[in-house]
């Protein structure tokens, strides 16, 4: 026989020890949040696409489930993407392209669903709602800082920019607060196979500097490969993306400025170690890939113990979060308040030519 007196203690015990087990269980049931990440995985702007495949490799979540699908930069690809994504349940998404996000938003907002980037520079995403969360600075806040530097000594300008939604839309914001410094604008397609035309144009104009926007990196480099041939000896002022590249003025024996978004700490540098580390090479775009894996790492806290609704994280978004570079204060319109502190200006002018 049993004694009741010293067995009830053990049967408490071990009913604690079968909740405390039951509710473990339950909380590591949980299953993963579906993000779909919608970005160019092929095509001119491409890099951008591995460069977020990177990103995910290097925040090794294990409370979201992430799907890939490639857009091209192209938005009817976006669309096509976002609607077999969203039929397979998915209700929170990321892109890269402000061509993609303008042409899904209104899909977006019709549907309750919730759009992410930390790379889209577009001015017009600002017109959308709270439907685009957006963590990175956008083109009106470089086309101040280029401003500045026209009327600090660096006009007339000639605008050279690749026919896509952000680069129109900084060098539309550009001319909008300073046209009377512009004395040329030239835009060329990613795929041309040359773009010699469009660059004696800009000689023709005789500026004192021309101001680059560039996308994809492959015709970039092709851009800048004959503005060297034809010995156009104009500086230039390149974007953010002219400065990210894996090559430089310097690598075509050309001078120059470029608008750099830049992050310190030592949380940074471990950041760009662990991506060489993971990923087999160095970030593509620091800054952008940075503010990437901060949001991802902040959803997978928030998905640990909760399978995540849009809604959710887009009230938990908008409330600001720390993460691992910064801290995040976002507008109810889902802009970043503080991003613009992080742009820089970086010289290409100086000895130390390669």
């Amino acid at each position: 026989m049993y004694d009741p007196i010293v067995m009830k203690p053990l049967l408490s015990s071990s009913l604690f020890v079968f909740v405390s087990v039951f509710f473990s269980l339950q909380v590591s049931a949980v299953p993963p949040t579906p993000i779909g990440i919608i970005v160019p995985l092929s095509g001119p702007a491409a890099l951008m696409g591995k460069s977020m495949q990177g990103v995910v490799k290097v925040a090794q979540l294990k409370h979201l489930r992430v799907f890939f699908e490639d857009d091209q930069c192209d938005a009817k690809k976006a669309i096509s993407a976002y609607l077999k994504l969203r039929s397979q349940g998915i209700r929170t998404f990321y892109m890269a392209c402000s061509g993609s996000i303008l042409a899904t938003a209104p899909l977006i907002k019709r549907n309750g669903d919730l759009l992410l980037t930390t790379y889209s520079g577009s001015t017009r995403v600002q017109e959308t709602g709270a439907e685009v969360i957006r963590l990175n600075p956008d083109a009106s806040s470089l086309a101040y800082v280029f401003v500045k530097l026209l009327e600090d000594g660096h006009a007339p300008v000639a605008i050279l920019h690749e026919e896509q939604e952000y680069a129109s839309s900084l060098a539309d914001k550009i001319q909008e607060l300073a046209g009377g410094l512009i004395v040329e604008r030239v835009s060329y397609k990613a795929d041309e196979t040359s773009f010699q035309a469009e660059l004696l144009r800009l000689k023709r104009a005789k500026p004192r500097y021309v101001l680059f926007i560039p996308v994809g990196d492959d015709a970039a480099r092709n851009v800048l490969k004959e503005f060297a041939q034809l010995k156009i000896s104009i500086p230039l002022l390149g974007d953010v993306n002219l400065c990210d590249y894996p090559f430089t003025l310097y690598d075509f024996g050309l001078r120059g400025k470029c608008v750099s978004a830049q992050l310190h700490g030592a949380a940074y540098e471990t950041f760009l170690q662990d991506y060489e580390r993971y990923v087999g090479h160095k970030a593509a775009f620091p800054f952008y890939d940075a503010l990437a894996y901060d949001l991802f790492r902040f959803l997978e806290g928030l998905a640990e113990s909760a399978n995540l609704s849009a809604d959710l994280i887009r009230e938990r978004l908008l409330m600001g979060f720390q993460g691992s570079f910064m801290k995040y204060s976002l507008t109810s319109n889902g802009e970043n308040a503080n991003a613009v502190d992080y742009l820089k200006v970086v010289s290409y002018e100086g000895d130390s030519m390669k």
